[in-house]
Formats: structure tokens, sequence, C-alpha cells
């Protein structure tokens, strides 16, 4: 029988799992999870030890072939090859839906209408994301940010590349603004290290 080696589940760093922990933090004790764009399933493989069922979905063959590896041997996660406009979950399905560095490879509107969907009330809405800052006052946080960027990066053996497609943002912080206005009342962003935001939604339980 096949057992996993330590690639399998093999741990790296970068300016996306830098932000597991915090995301660890947010569904811990959560029922079902679904990670949109779980790439290679190193989050996918974390959730798991603090949440009841996680599935990772993702468009990229190669990376969800990477992440069956890594999660042989875990129980309760399933990975599938297929992207988030696609993807047949019922409605009020998950109690948190999480998005790292993925949504900005997809149609903004329409996966923030679905994830509202499928989440159960009081279910999280977590988003590490990319997007150009806007305002001056965004201006002013990134450029300020750059040092700690770079010394974060100096002190970690990064790992930028893990075989995932990778494109540039589109949006602008004040695009996910606006629809979070709309759509996701209450919703608290803000701009965080590794150029990235940080979107925490809780459905109203009503």
């Amino acid at each position: 029988m096949k057992t996993s080696s330590k690639t399998d589940i093999d741990t790296y760093w970068n300016h996306n799992t830098v932000y597991h922990k915090w995301l660890l933090s947010h569904v811990k004790g959560r029922k079902n999870v679904l990670d949109v764009g779980c790439g290679d399933g190193l989050l996918v493989y974390r959730l798991s030890k603090v949440c009841d069922q996680v599935i990772g979905i993702d468009t990229h063959r190669p990376s969800i072939e990477k992440a069956k590896q890594r999660l042989y041997n875990t129980k309760n996660t399933s990975v599938i090859n297929v992207g988030f406009e696609n993807f047949k979950g019922e409605p009020h399905t998950f109690d948190a839906i999480i998005f790292v560095a993925s949504l900005h490879h997809m149609d903004l509107d329409f996966c923030i209408k679905k994830s509202v969907e499928l989440l159960k009330p009081s279910g999280k809405l977590l988003i590490v994301g990319l997007a150009h800052p806007q305002s001056v006052f965004d201006w002013i946080i990134k450029i300020g940010r750059i040092l700690p960027v770079k010394l974060g990066d100096l002190f970690h053996d990064v790992k930028g590349d893990v075989g995932a497609p990778i494109t540039n943002a589109k949006e602008r912080l004040g695009d996910i603004r606006k629809i979070a206005k709309e759509e996701l009342p209450n919703a608290k962003i803000k701009q965080a290290l590794y150029y990235r935001y940080l979107l925490t939604w809780v459905k109203p339980n009503k």
C-alpha cells in the first residue's frame, strides 16, 4: 500500500502561506470548508487538522495531482479539478469559503455572489487577495510596507514558484471595496504585508 512520504505534506513559506495561520484561526472547529484555488493542497492539508471536512478545487490539473498525492492519507478531504464557476455546490452548504491569491484569476462579481449563496448563515468568507492600490492612502501604505516585505523574504527560504499559473490582478482596491459594500454588508477589508489585502465577512444569521 502506498504511504505518504515527507514530500506529500512538506511545508514551505511564501507570500500566500504566511497567511495560513490567520486563516486557520478563523475556521478552527468549522464543519465544511471550501478552498477555492487550492493549488497543491497545502492549505487543504492544514485545514483538515482543524475542520471536519475540507474540499479544494482548482482548474490547474497538475496542481490537483500534487494535492491528491499530498492528501493521500487524509480522510476528511477531497480535491476536484474544476473552476469555481462550474463547481456544483448546493446553496447554504459551507461554514467557510476561502480564496488565497485566486480570486483575481476569476470574475470578481460572480465569485462574491456565488460565495454568498453557498455559505450557511453565520458562514465566513475569507479572502487573501491581490489588487492594485487606488487612493493616495493605499499607495502610502504599499510603499511603507516594501521594507518589511524585503526583510521577510530575506529571513525566510521563499518558495515563490510552486508550479501554479500566475496572473496579474486586474481589480483595484476600490473595486473590492465597492462590491463588498454592495454584497457583503459589514465586511472588513485591510491591506496586509506581501502585497495582499485581507477580507473577512460573516453571512448574517437570518
